[in-house]
């Protein structure tokens, strides 16, 4: 007869274990399309998109995007997803990758520099982000799309 008192650890099939990892380690999220015709289309979007682009190193917060819209929370958190096909913090921080893919393209600053203009907290944060929605780091994003200098000196 078995004894059924014996205390087994918690999803430790084979599944659970390929299950955990699988979240561990994303997939830059290429396949997600924007509706970028929604910000110009309704006005409570484009109020929020032009805060953004005005200040793009302040932290924006859900409920500061929606005063901005002048809408409820809730009502803009599901406005904004159906409008625009993208939740708003992924939203927010898609916008922010892309500005600093620009600042590491055109400029030398350092990563944490980047970072912070970009309007991330702080480096570790920014390369999460940037991996999560590129699929490789920002120093490694910049060593492979560093303009290559000519040979031929004038």
């Amino acid at each position: 007869m078995r004894n059924l008192n014996v205390a087994r650890p918690l999803n430790t099939s084979p599944d659970s274990k390929s299950e955990q990892s699988r979240h561990l380690k994303a997939p830059a999220r290429k396949d997600v399309r924007i509706n970028w015709k929604a910000f110009r289309y309704y006005p409570q979007l484009n109020k929020v998109y032009f805060y953004v682009s005005e200040h793009p190193q302040e932290s924006l917060t859900l409920q500061k995007a929606a005063g901005i819209a002048a809408m409820a929370r809730n009502y803009f958190s599901v406005f904004f997803h159906r409008n625009t096909g993208v939740t708003f913090k992924y939203w927010v921080d898609l916008y922010r990758v892309k500005r600093a893919i620009g600042l590491l393209r055109s400029s030398n600053m350092q990563i944490i520099e980047v970072a912070l203009d970009c309007g991330f907290a702080d480096a570790t944060t920014f390369t999460r982000t940037f991996r999560r929605i590129k699929g490789l780091s920002p120093r490694e994003f910049r060593r492979r799309n560093k303009p290559r200098q000519s040979s031929i000196q004038h």
